[in-house]
């Protein structure tokens, strides 16, 4: 059945995707012809508009196919409402899926979701996403070192999409029967990457004022990153640090406090060091607090005013704290 609703909750983005794409293609298949695609946030685009146009014909195909990114934000009553009734009574032509990183959105819409049709796709276990890169790399004559695979999983997203994407220019840029380093993966990130959220905590780490604002120009740039996504990104980042610094504060050693939060990579725990020196418990504390005020004034702001928000929120965390 193509009219119908779908929920895909937790943080593995990679089957995540993989599940839309195989609906996508079964819909393909059998209208033999591609849906109307759109893909909406709840912060940018009321949910009555989204029912409207679900509700309204399409010159272009004969079937929507429709995705709500962040339904944990779906809360208010009317919105929750309206997501029941279409659950309950799917809009003839639409497959609407609804996404989250989180375990879980309004217990309402839970509730009413075909049991079939909801999945928490898991993030892998560590040991689970070693395996699979080195795995990546073994099938085309190459091999990856502890310390590289390790460097790696701290600069990517864990999940199997960002992962896969990685591996496959990393792979591809050396010859067959290379062992690559986590020197190599330094040089190979640094020369062909695409700034991300960890090069700006790095920038942060640094207290480095001007380029991380010239680091935020570019996210901004980029669609794979969004206002919201950035301050998530951080907060993981800062609170991390946080507790590294609690732990360093309450005796642990300097390696036992780096194992304990996940930092391997020599690069990474250099950078969480300077970070230890540049910034105070109190100052963390504070940190910590203005990014999940600005996390809400995000969500709540118009789409011109996101990146100012951003830009001020750096200047808080680095120069006013």
């Amino acid at each position: 059945m193509i009219d119908s609703v779908y929920l895909f909750l937790g943080p593995e983005e990679g089957k995540k995707k993989e599940e839309i794409d195989k609906i996508n293609k079964s819909i393909v298949k059998e209208l033999k012809e591609e849906p109307e695609k759109h893909i909406f946030y709840p912060f940018e685009k009321k949910v009555s508009e989204i029912v409207s146009l679900m509700k309204n014909g399409s010159l272009f195909s004969t079937h929507k196919f429709i995705i709500i990114n962040n339904a944990e934000e779906i809360k208010k009553k009317a919105d929750v409402d309206l997501i029941v009734d279409i659950c309950k009574k799917p809009i003839k032509g639409n497959t609407l899926i609804l996404r989250s990183t989180s375990n879980s959105i309004d217990k309402k819409i839970e509730k009413v979701i075909p049991k079939n049709n909801k999945v928490i796709f898991w993030e892998m276990f560590d040991n689970q996403k070693k395996t699979w890169i080195t795995s990546y790399f073994s099938k085309f004559n190459q091999k990856i070192t502890p310390n590289a695979v390790d460097h790696l999983l701290e600069m990517i997203d864990n999940n199997t999409q960002e992962l896969k994407i990685a591996c496959e220019k990393i792979s591809f840029f050396f010859k067959e029967g290379s062992l690559i380093s986590e020197d190599d993966i330094e040089s190979f990130l640094y020369h062909s990457r695409e700034e991300s959220v960890f090069s700006l905590f790095e920038k942060m780490c640094h207290k480095d004022l001007e380029g991380s604002l010239d680091i935020n120009t570019k996210l901004k740039l980029s669609s794979d990153n969004s206002p919201i996504a950035i301050i998530s990104g951080l907060l993981w980042q800062y609170k991390r640090l946080l507790n590294l610094k609690s732990m360093l504060i309450h005796h642990s050693s300097m390696e036992e406090a780096m194992l304990k939060q996940g930092i391997k990579g020599s690069k990474s725990q250099k950078n969480y060091k300077i970070a230890l020196d540049n910034y105070s418990m109190h100052e963390l504390e504070k940190i910590i607090v203005i990014l999940s005020e600005h996390d809400y004034l995000l969500r709540n702001a118009k789409l011109e005013m996101q990146n100012i928000i951003i830009e001020l929120l750096i200047y808080k965390c680095i120069i006013k704290i």
